[in-house]
């Protein structure tokens, strides 16, 4: 396949065991929904290799067959980080997939750095270390967004979500990243309009579940107004529903 200029390509990182879904915005019909899967083999690309694909292709999710996926969640004590790990592996587990959550070992101190895992795959899962070279990171904390924890480990062509006040371009170009997909959003902004003070955790889940699609956004809805009933969990509910529709590539 031709390489056209970087800046002008997207990463994708080709498994044996992917199939990929997308968007072609110029069909002539309008946007139709393809499957990648069979393309790797043709191309001459092998399992583990990275291809590049015209941006106009606009990724919709992956789904799993036979892999497991794994998120680092980034942010600071009281911010919720283990319950938003918690939250996405419930969800997982309602849409019958096996999932891990569980939080760095150490104490966890209001205002310290907190990381938090999740785990998900198809099979049972018989790993049960800390996550190391995650698929996706997200940085809840926008305190925390250049920390070098944020990328850490992160595997090439793999999504890194940060809760941002700043300029996003200008926070990607200042920390040179190469070879990952980087997504925005300003959760603190959100969470301000909808609820009237900084919740980060679900709102960061909401924009993870629209880059990622590896959960459905209805089993979250419920297991966020079970852990949260009554008019709270509606709120928080808004709040992902913003961040699904607000959440951008840079």
């Amino acid at each position: 396949m031709a390489r056209k200029a970087l800046e002008e390509l997207s990463y994708l990182t080709i498994y044996s065991n992917f199939w990929i879904e997308g968007i072609a915005e110029n069909a002539e019909n309008g946007p139709i929904q393809i499957g990648l899967w069979p393309l790797w083999p043709r191309i001459g690309a092998k399992s583990s290799d990275t291809i590049f694909l015209p941006r106009r292709m606009l990724f919709t999710g992956i789904k799993m067959k036979g892999m497991m996926v794994e998120v680092r969640w980034l942010g600071r004590g009281g911010q919720g980080v283990v319950t938003a790990s918690r939250l996405l592996g419930e969800a997982a587990l309602l849409d019958g997939k096996y999932a891990q959550a569980f939080p760095e070992f150490g104490p966890e101190r209001t205002g310290a750095p907190v990381l938090g895992f999740t785990r998900i795959s198809d099979k049972p899962i018989e790993i049960h270390s800390q996550i190391y070279n995650p698929d996706a990171v997200v940085v809840i904390d926008p305190g925390l967004a250049k920390s070098p924890d944020a990328v850490k480990g992160l595997k090439r062509g793999g999504m890194l979500i940060l809760n941002l006040t700043e300029d996003p371009a200008k926070v990607k170009e200042e920390m040179g990243l190469r070879g990952v997909r980087f997504y925005a959003l300003d959760a603190k902004r959100l969470s301000m309009e909808v609820i009237g003070r900084p919740i980060y955790n679900t709102t960061m889940l909401g924009a993870l579940l629209k880059v990622m699609g590896w959960v459905s956004f209805e089993s979250a809805k419920k297991v966020v107004r079970e852990r949260f009933p009554g008019e709270i969990g509606e709120k928080n509910v808004e709040l992902m529903e913003r961040a699904l529709n607000e959440v951008r590539e840079y």
